[in-house]
Formats: C-alpha cells, sequence, structure tokens
C-alpha cells in the first residue's frame, strides 16, 4: 500500500511532468493487478515481481515529485500510534484521494483508469468517488483498521492534526493546501 500511495501521490503532485506521470501510470497498474494476489498467495511469484517492479517504477516517480497529504498524515500515525508505514499510509490513502479531488478530479479520474476502473463515460467528479470507493474496498479487503481500531482515542486526534501540519516536505507538492480544520476533518472520516 505504501508503494500504490508512492505512485497516486506522485501522480497527482504539483512536480508531477508527463515522464513521472507515465512512470506512475505504470506503476499503479502494476500494484493494482497484483496486490490482491500477491496478498492471498504470498508464494505466486509473478505476482510478488510485478508488486516490487510496481514499487521500483514508483520510486523512480515519487523521487522526482516528491509525496503528498497521505503520507503527511502516515508519518504521523507510525510515530504516535506504532503503525507500520504501509498499514498508516493504507489507512489515510481514500481520505487524502478525496480531499485531492475537489482540485484535481481528472487526476484522480486517471489514477482509477490506471487502476483498471471503466471510467470513461464518468464525469471527473463521479469517477473520483468510484475511486475513492474502490480504494476503501481494497483496504478492507486487506485488513486495514480504521484508527479506532488501532487505539487512537478522541484526544489524540488534535495532536495528530498538528503533526500533520509539521509534515512540510510531504505537504508541499499536493495539490490542494491542507489546514487545521480540514486535517482534523479527515481524521475523524478515518476514525
Amino acid at each position: 500500500m505504501d508503494a500504490l500511495t508512492h505512485a497516486v501521490e506522485s501522480y497527482l503532485s504539483l512536480a508531477g511532468t508527463s515522464l513521472t506521470r507515465a512512470l506512475s501510470v505504470k506503476s499503479i497498474e502494476l500494484i493494482y493487478k497484483n496486490i490482491r494476489i500477491a496478498y492471498k498467495d504470498g508464494l505466486n511469484k509473478e505476482a510478488r515481481a510485478n508488486m516490487i517492479l510496481g514499487s521500483l517504477i514508483a520510486g523512480l516517480a515519487f523521487n522526482n515529485t516528491g509525496l503528498g497529504i497521505v503520507h503527511a498524515f502516515a508519518h504521523p500515525f507510525s510515530a504516535h500510534c506504532n503503525l507500520a508505514h504501509g498499514v498508516a499510509n493504507a489507512i489515510a490513502l481514500p481520505y487524502g484521494i478525496e480531499y485531492n479531488s475537489k482540485v484535481v478530479p481528472n487526476l484522480v479520474k486517471e489514477v482509477g483508469t490506471a487502476m483498471g476502473l471503466k471510467l470513461s463515460e464518468c464525469s471527473n467528479e463521479e469517477a473520483s468517488q468510484l475511486v475513492i470507493e474502490e480504494l476503501k474496498k481494497l483496504s478492507n479487503e486487506l485488513g486495514i483498521p480504521k484508527l479506532s481500531d488501532i487505539g487512537v482515542t478522541n484526544e489524540m486526534i488534535e495532536t495528530l492534526a498538528k503533526a500533520t501540519l509539521e509534515e512540510k516536505g510531504s505537504l508541499v507538492t499536493n495539490p490542494r493546501e491542507l489546514n487545521f480544520d480540514d486535517a482534523l476533518s479527515l481524521l475523524k472520516k478515518m476514525f
């Protein structure tokens, strides 16, 4: 899920280029076609090879574009909640995409197309909603918890929101600026 997040955030990045977006698309295609297979059957060498190739390609993309809001949430989740980085990203991914879809719905639709969703007849907004729903479905299939499932309490939300806003390196290339109230609102959705 971390590699998928790398590819998606690179695609949506303000620093994205035609080259980095091409890399991100290939990465998303490889990861999305293989992640469920690799999760269900860890001995499937083809699925695992495609996952690692997708991860490598995503790394090439995000090394040139930076990341975004999902990683801005994920880093504090790992630091304050003792969550594995990939799980932290998986929790935040649908909500970060939802947040960014308000300003780059066309790019979110393109991400969905790379995921293999049939979106050609959908408006950008409809497509964005389908992408968000599909990412939530994937997280559910992979056993990704909600924040409340891992012991995060309401009292911790403000601390997590403040810590997220301090993740300037991740937020600088995010297509939509994040403020404290929006961070709180997103965290409550992840709860």
